[in-house]
C-alpha cells in the first residue's frame, strides 16, 4: 500500500474514532465500572469534555437512634454530628485523592455524597473504580416552578379582613385561642425572599428591631445556594416571597395573608430567578435546614435550625433517592418516638404518596382532596387547600438594582 493511501486511511480511522462516545472507547474493565455512571454524565462529557457530577458513597449514615432522644435540640444535634462524622470518615480517602489532583469539589453530609466540579472522563473512570463509590449521577438541572406561573405579579388590593383561604381552614379561630405560631421558626427553600416586603419584614428572623427592621443580621437567616445574592436576600422570581407570605405574612394591621402570623421565617434560595434548580442547590439547602451557617459558610449551628421547612416546588425527573435520603435525615432530626410526627419538610414531588399537593380550584377541602389524590396513590400526593386564585399574596416589590443586572435590591 502506498504511503498517501495509508495516511488517508489512518486519517479516516481517527475521524471515525473521534465521533464515537467516550464510553465506547473504554476498555472491558472500564465498561464494568461505568455501570455505576448515569448515562447523562457520559453524554455531557461527550458534548463538553468536562462536567459536574455527584459521587454517592456506599455507606450512608444510620441516624435511626435519634427517635429515642426526647429533647429536640439534642436530637437534632445527634443527627448533625452523626451525619458529619460518617461523611468525614468515609470521604477522607476520596477527598485526599481529589485534593492531590487539584479537583474542585463540594462535600455533603445531609447525604453522603461529593459534588465534583468540572471533572473529565479520565477522572470519572478513576473514581468509578473506587469501592467506596456506589454510583455517579449528573447534577440535574430542571424547572422546579410551574413555568405558567406569573413572575413578580402585582398584589391584589389590600384587604380589610382576613383572606378567605385563611378563614376557610379556620386559622383565624386558632389565633383567637392564642396560637399564632409564636416561638416557631419556619424556613422556606425556594426562589428567594424579599425580606423588606411589608407583610414579611417583621417576621424575618434577621430583622433586629421590628417593626422598622432598619437593622438586620443575615447570618444563619439567609443562604443562597445559587450564588446570585450571597450576602443580601432577594427574590428575582417572586415565588419564594409568595410562599413565605402564605406561611407567616401579615403587616401588623389588616393585611392577613399568612397562616402563622406569630412565627418567624428564614430562607435558603435553591432555585435561580428563572425558577430552575439543580440537585446540588437543593441538597445544599437541605443541609442548611439541619444546621444553618453564617454568610461565610462557616460555623453551622443546629440550635439555629427552623422548626419546619416548606418546599413548594416539583421535581420533574432525575434522582429522587437523593432527596429521599436527605429528607428522611431531616425528619429523624425533628421527630421523637411516641410523639406526633411534625412533617418537617413539605414537598410537592409528584411521585411521592406522602407529598402534600395543592388541591385544584376553590372547592371545599374534602372534595378537592379527593379529586386531587388519595394517600398512597402511585404518582400523586395528598391534596390540601391552597390560597384562592384571587387571594392576596406576598410578592417582591419591583425595584431597580443600581448596578447592572436587572431587578433586585435598590
Amino acid at each position: 500500500m502506498n504511503r498517501p493511501r495509508l495516511l488517508s486511511l489512518l486519517g479516516t480511522l481517527v475521524l471515525l474514532l473521534s465521533l464515537l462516545p467516550l464510553s465506547a472507547l473504554a476498555q472491558p474493565a472500564e465498561q464494568g465500572f461505568l455501570s455505576k455512571v448515569e448515562p447523562l454524565v457520559l453524554q455531557e462529557l461527550d458534548a463538553k469534555g468536562r462536567t459536574d457530577f455527584c459521587l454517592w458513597l456506599t455507606e450512608q449514615a444510620d441516624v435511626s437512634a435519634a427517635s429515642r432522644i426526647p429533647d429536640r435540640l439534642a436530637r437534632r444535634t445527634y443527627v448533625y454530628n452523626t451525619l458529619r462524622a460518617t461523611a468525614e470518615r468515609t470521604q477522607a480517602s476520596l477527598r485526599r485523592y481529589l485534593d492531590a489532583r487539584g479537583v474542585l469539589y463540594r462535600p455533603y453530609y445531609i447525604v453522603n455524597a461529593i459534588l465534583v466540579q468540572g471533572g473529565d472522563y479520565g477522572l470519572l473512570t478513576s473514581l468509578a473504580q473506587r469501592p467506596e463509590v456506589a454510583r455517579i449521577t449528573a447534577d440535574h438541572r430542571f424547572p422546579a416552578i410551574d413555568p405558567n406561573e406569573a413572575r413578580n405579579a402585582a398584589p391584589a388590593a389590600r384587604p380589610n379582613a382576613v383572606e378567605p383561604n385563611i378563614s376557610f381552614i379556620k386559622a383565624d379561630q386558632v389565633w383567637a385561642m392564642g396560637y399564632t405560631g409564636q416561638n416557631t421558626v419556619l424556613a422556606g427553600n425556594d426562589t428567594g425572599l424579599d425580606e423588606d416586603h411589608p407583610a414579611i419584614a417583621r417576621h424575618y428572623r434577621g430583622c433586629l428591631n421590628p417593626p422598622t427592621c432598619s437593622s438586620k443580621d443575615h447570618n444563619y437567616n439567609w443562604w443562597d445556594a445559587t450564588g446570585l445574592y450571597p450576602t443580601d436576600p432577594w427574590d428575582g422570581h417572586g415565588h419564594g416571597t409568595h410562599t413565605t407570605g402564605t406561611m407567616v405574612g401579615d403587616d401588623g394591621g389588616t393585611n392577613q395573608i399568612g397562616v402563622a402570623p406569630g412565627a418567624q421565617t428564614i430562607h435558603c434560595k435553591n432555585m435561580d430567578d428563572g425558577g430552575y434548580g439543580q440537585d446540588s442547590w437543593f441538597l445544599t439547602c437541605f443541609e442548611w435546614d439541619l444546621a444553618p451557617w453564617d454568610l461565610n459558610h462557616q460555623n453551622p449551628d443546629p440550635a439555629k435550625a427552623p422548626d419546619a421547612v416548606n418546599n413548594s416546588w416539583g421535581y420533574w425527573g432525575g434522582n429522587y433517592d437523593a432527596f429521599r435520603t436527605a429528607i428522611d435525615n431531616l425528619l429523624q432530626a425533628s421527630t421523637a418516638a411516641g410523639k406526633p410526627s411534625l412533617r418537617e419538610v413539605l414537598l410537592q414531588i409528584p411521585n411521592w404518596p406522602e407529598s402534600l399537593l395543592p388541591a385544584p380550584g376553590d372547592e371545599p377541602v374534602p372534595a378537592a382532596a379527593a379529586a386531587a389524590a388519595s394517600p398512597g396513590t402511585p404518582g400523586r400526593g395528598q391534596g390540601v387547600k391552597r390560597p384562592a386564585s384571587d387571594a392576596l399574596e406576598g410578592r417582591p416589590a419591583k425595584r431597580l438594582r443600581t448596578e447592572a443586572g436587572g431587578p433586585g435590591k435598590g
